[in-house]
Formats: C-alpha cells, structure tokens, sequence
C-alpha cells in the first residue's frame, strides 16, 4: 500500500467518525457522499431540486467503519515499525 492509499484511508476514516457516508442513489454505479444529517445538494441525485436527505443503509455504515478500522490497523503497524527504529537505535548505541 502506498503513501497516498494510507492518507485516503486516513481522510475516509475521518469522514466516518463525523457521520459522512457514501450512498447509492439508483443510478447504476453511482454513489454520492453524504452526511444523513443534511440536506441533499448533490446535483447528480435523481431528486436534486427538492429537499430532501438520504439514509445510508447498515451495509453503507458497515463499509465507512470499515475505513476507521483498516486506518487504526496501518496506525498499529506504524506504531510497530516505530519501535523497532527506536530498539534499532537503542542497540547501536550500546
């Protein structure tokens, strides 16, 4: 995974914890970013013009954590390389 993978996780991962969510809106392959809590003002949503908000379904919700959990798993790996460098360093000193 490069270092640009791990920072889109990390900013999906942060959408999440805020409550944003991606849904599908019924156009084929389409899915929009949204915050349940909002009004709707994506102009690509087939209802656009009038008020109106989306709920994500459990599936929606599911796939946002699953961001917030790959983002602290990369954070425990890097929590881990972290203290092999600073052991590394402690030995070379010795």
């Amino acid at each position: 995974m490069n270092g640009y993978d791990r920072y889109m996780i990390g900013v999906r991962a942060c959408d999440a914890e805020r409550g944003y969510c991606f849904v599908d809106v019924g156009i084929p392959g389409e899915r929009i970013f949204i915050h349940p809590d909002k009004d709707c003002t994506h102009s690509g949503c087939p209802r656009a013009g009038t008020v109106h908000r989306h709920q994500p379904s459990l599936a929606e919700r599911e796939a946002m954590d699953d961001y917030i959990t790959r983002w602290l798993i990369i954070e425990y790996e890097r929590e881990g390389q972290r203290k092999d460098v600073v052991e590394l360093g402690r030995m070379f000193r010795l």
